[in-house]
């Protein structure tokens, strides 16, 4: 046994121990240990606003000085909010598993959310009509 697990294995005396409580295998890598268990994967859950835009309307009676008939001003943002559990992970839960466009090696093969970042924008913008 690896000695950085020696004293961090499950007991019934260490149930937040990290690793889980080993026992001989007998060569089989079909035992338990060996299987894929929940302890370790991650939290991916994660809320985005995809897109919001905050606009005004100037009221009409101001506008019939200036033979305007309709004037909007908006700003909207895209995909500028995320709440996740991630932290820093740079790693987007809307990224397709295994695409990315550095994609030359099998190191992102089958994971998600390690291409591209999101692109976040703003923009403003002036709606008038005569």
């Amino acid at each position: 046994m690896p000695q950085a697990m020696a004293g961090n294995f499950w007991r019934e005396d260490r149930t937040d121990a990290y690793y889980p409580r080993p026992y001989n295998q007998n060569g089989s890598s079909t035992t338990l240990n060996m299987q894929v268990q929940s302890k370790y994967l991650l939290n991916m859950a994660y809320m985005r606003i995809k897109n919001i835009t905050f606009g005004y309307s100037i009221p009409p009676k101001l506008l019939k000085k200036v033979d305007i008939k309709r004037l909007r001003v908006y700003a909207a943002l895209e995909n500028f909010f995320t709440l996740d559990h991630l932290g820093t992970l740079p790693i987007d839960a809307e990224e397709i598993s295994g695409y990315s466009m550095w994609n030359t090696s099998n190191y992102n093969a089958g994971r998600t959310g390690t291409g591209v970042p999101t692109f976040k924008s703003a923009s403003v913008g002036l709606q008038i009509n005569f």
